[in-house]
C-alpha cells in the first residue's frame, strides 16, 4: 500500500507551521521561567510589608496623619492583598497546568 505523496506534503507543512509555532512558545516559557524568580521576590516583598513586619499599618495611619493629600497605591486597603491573591491563584494554575503536561 502506497502512501499519499501530497497527504504526506500537506502534513510536513502542517506540522512545520506547529513546529515554528512551538519555538515561539518555548520562547516565550523561557522568558517566563527567568522572571517568575524576580516576580517571587517582588511579592515577597510586598507580602513581608502588609503581613508580616508590622509597620504597614503604623506607617499609612502616620502618613494619613502628617500628609493627609499623599497617595501611594501601596496603603489602599485591597492593594497588595488583591496582588497577593491573584499571584497565589497564578501559580496555583501554572501548578495544575504543568502537572496536566507532565502525566500526559
Amino acid at each position: 500500500m502506497e502512501k499519499d505523496i501530497e497527504a504526506i506534503k500537506a502534513k510536513a507543512i502542517l506540522m512545520d507551521t506547529k513546529l515554528a509555532q512551538a519555538e515561539k512558545d518555548l520562547a516565550y516559557l523561557e522568558e517566563f521561567l527567568s522572571r517568575f524568580k524576580s516576580i517571587r521576590e517582588n511579592m515577597k516583598d510586598l507580602e513581608n510589608y502588609y503581613f508580616y513586619d508590622g509597620t504597614w499599618l503604623e506607617e499609612r495611619e502616620l502618613l494619613e496623619e502628617k500628609c493627609p493629600d499623599f497617595n501611594a497605591g501601596v496603603f489602599s486597603e485591597d492593594g497588595i492583598y488583591n496582588a497577593h491573591v491573584a499571584q497565589y491563584d497564578c501559580v496555583k494554575q501554572i501548578l495544575k497546568e504543568a502537572a496536566i503536561s507532565i502525566a500526559e
